[in-house]
């Protein structure tokens, strides 16, 4: 007689045939239960990472303190007018692009503001130039004017203007529907005087030289006024 034994089928233990699968999950202890596996290479990785951030940031931190002192205005220069010593002040900056070192400060006094410079701006090389005022082919020319012969809100250095000639009742330098243009491009220089009923405004205007002879004989005899325009309407006019 055969006598059959039923046998269970033994359960997969650690050590069983799913052991090989923990290989690449984990490790076994002595007791046979699973580990978490050691990371060693994603860890050197992220501890490279770190000290690297922490290098770079430090060095960031280092061009940022670096600064430099360079030039800077510390009265207001219009255009056309040359930049003197006293107009100057230094500045300490860091990361900004095309300064003037202070040590280069003899290059810029005399030169001539090609824009209107501001308190405080960090002066640049383009903002002056070397060209003379005036230039080639102007000239500067003062005229003394009635308060009544200015535009209300007054001139500056650097506004556009039109010199016209006022006909005077015995002249005949014109009528009052069509006064005669004396200059249609005249930049002020400078400006002077008291503005007050009465007063007189000394007005320095740069004008081509071929007119500058005719605006001061006119100047002279109180017979010119001055009307303020826009760059827009002298690009016109050219």
């Amino acid at each position: 007689m055969t006598v059959t034994t039923d046998r269970k089928p033994k359960a997969k233990g650690a050590r069983g045939a799913d052991a090989s699968s923990f290989v690449t999950r984990g490790r076994l202890n002595e007791r046979g239960l699973r580990t978490k596996p050691r990371r060693t290479g994603l860890m050197s990785a992220a501890a490279l990472l770190i000290i690297g951030c922490g290098l770079s940031f430090a060095l960031l931190l280092a061009q940022a303190g670096h600064k430099t002192e360079v030039l800077a205005i510390g009265h207001p220069v219009a255009k056309g007018h040359a930049v003197e010593r006293n107009d100057l002040v230094t500045r300490q900056v860091a990361g900004v692009q095309g300064v003037i070192p202070i040590d280069q400060v003899s290059q810029i006094v005399g030169k001539t503001a090609s824009v209107d410079l501001v308190e405080g701006q960090i002066l640049t090389p383009a903002m002056v130039t070397a060209d003379p005022v005036p230039g080639k082919g102007r000239a500067l020319v003062g005229l003394a004017l009635d308060p009544t012969q200015v535009p209300t809100d007054g001139l500056k250095s650097g506004d556009q203007i039109r010199v016209i000639a006022v006909p005077s009742d015995n002249s005949g330098g014109g009528t009052l529907d069509a006064p005669p243009v004396l200059s249609d491009d005249a930049t002020v220089y400078s400006v002077g005087g008291d503005t007050v009923e009465g007063g007189s405004i000394a007005v320095t205007v740069i004008v081509d030289d071929a007119d500058a002879g005719k605006i001061a004989a006119y100047s002279a005899n109180k017979l010119v006024a001055v009307v303020g325009i826009s760059t827009a309407s002298v690009g016109a006019s050219g």
